[in-house]
């Protein structure tokens, strides 16, 4: 066969309209051309249900598809062929053309990603019924199947099983579970926007004891909502509150507030002279005077994480490196510790694209893979809407995070890789913050 001459593989269903290099047919619009196969273009926009072609034209001996083209027309001529159509038709098509389009530095890892993917989201066709006798092998793709991001010289070795995801969730809450909307509201914001009788919101935080520092969808806690509708005394009663826990020495809920971003503690006062660390010592809970006076190092120290995250490259990464020592506990409580947009080190690692951080940052402190965020999106889910996903979703899931972790909007990590707007935002804000 020529050089010059054209090889057409078709997987035919009924017949379909002939494929010319002139205008299309029927309606038919040849694809750009693939990258890195000199003359081959896909033709992917036919339905399914007519046709699957692969067009190769001005065939190169070199090219892998011009090899593979007498398999491809074997096999495209059983009944293995009809039915790989049915099944991987569709899914195969839709990713061409993601591909197609976007042109990614790895087409074969980005096509895995988005077939997987697509399989998550429940959007691809279920397989026809195998032939009677047919050996059952399994699903086709597997995510234990992609390369281990095993990391040489200095990096990290991410050698973490996926099953492992699977314990990686986040410790027991001091407080009680709170149902949250979709925007991330709890009973406690709604509750501080309107108004209530001498202590009633107080009386109502007792009973229902949820964390007063989680955010919203526009990062306000509950004493923020309270601001904003001019309610002083529901903000009041939150500074009592808190005070109440000082005053009982409650300081593993004070922690988990401090943990969760909530940057109102030391200014709950009993009066004009008296703070909450007084409050803590004239009771004698020398504990929590200890922690109470530790929180604005430690918010120094996070926001400086967290600003070396942002910072990248030799010198944010050395300073990463020296601000979380690998197995000190107080370095533990730093990586996983939230900021007031409710994003801890590996959210902001993962935005910023800093590739060599997130390694560390997994590998090193597994407890960020089940970080949530205010609507809480997982490091994955940030890492499906940004340009580097082949690269940082392979890091996330290798070190153990879980692939079907749900936000508050009922959403999987797949979902953001179709739908980036969300995560593009949040890339905005990061970036802002380095003015």
């Amino acid at each position: 066969m020529c050089q010059q001459c054209s090889v057409v593989s078709s997987l035919r269903i009924p017949a379909i309209p002939k494929v010319t290099d002139g205008p299309a047919s029927g309606g038919v619009r040849p694809s750009p051309a693939v990258p890195g196969h000199a003359g081959v273009r896909i033709v992917a926009r036919l339905p399914i249900a007519d046709a699957v072609q692969i067009v190769v034209t001005e065939a190169t001996p070199r090219d892998p598809l011009t090899k593979a083209a007498p398999k491809l027309g074997t096999l495209f001529g059983s009944e293995d062929g009809k039915y790989l159509a049915a099944a991987l038709g569709e899914p195969l098509l839709q990713g061409l053309n993601e591909i197609a389009e976007k042109k990614p530095r790895d087409p074969v890892g980005y096509l895995a990603n988005f077939l997987y993917n697509l399989t998550m989201d429940g959007n691809a066709p279920a397989a026809p019924a195998a032939a009677p006798g047919a050996a059952q092998e399994g699903p086709v793709l597997r995510a234990e199947g992609l390369p281990d991001m095993t990391a040489v010289g200095n990096e990290a070795v991410l050698q973490r099983s996926d099953s492992q995801g699977s314990d990686l969730v986040p410790p027991e809450s001091a407080f009680n579970v709170s149902n949250r909307d979709e925007f991330g509201q709890s009973p406690l914001h709604f509750a501080a926007a309107r108004a209530h009788g001498r202590g009633g919101l107080m009386q109502l935080m007792n009973d229902v004891d949820l964390n007063p520092a989680l955010r919203d969808e526009l990062y306000r806690t509950a004493r923020d909502v309270a601001i904003q509708a001019g309610l002083l005394e529901n903000v009041a009663e939150i500074d009592r509150w808190v005070l109440s826990l000082a005053a009982r020495g409650s300081t593993d809920r004070l922690a988990e507030m401090l943990l969760a971003g909530y940057d109102y503690i030391l200014g709950a006062r009993e009066g004009p002279d008296v703070g909450i660390v007084d409050v803590a010592a004239q009771r004698g809970h020398n504990e929590t005077v200890a922690f109470l006076e530790s929180i604005p190092a430690f918010e120094e120290r996070r926001d400086r994480v967290l600003r070396a995250v942002r910072m990248g490259g030799g010198q944010g990464t050395q300073e990463v490196a020296e601000l979380l020592q690998v197995g000190d506990s107080r370095a533990r409580l730093l990586a996983t510790a939230r900021n007031t947009m409710g994003r801890c080190s590996l959210h902001v690692a993962v935005l910023c694209q800093q590739e060599q951080l997130v390694a560390f940052l997994a590998h090193n402190f597994p407890e960020t893979l089940a970080v949530g965020d205010n609507l809480e999106r997982t490091a994955l889910h940030y890492a499906m809407g940004v340009e580097g996903v082949e690269s940082l979703s392979k890091l996330l899931i290798k070190a153990g995070a879980k692939r079907v972790a749900k936000d508050l909007k009922g959403r999987q990590p797949s979902y953001y890789f179709m739908n980036k707007s969300d995560i593009q935002n949040l890339q905005e804000e990061e970036e802002a913050q380095l003015i």
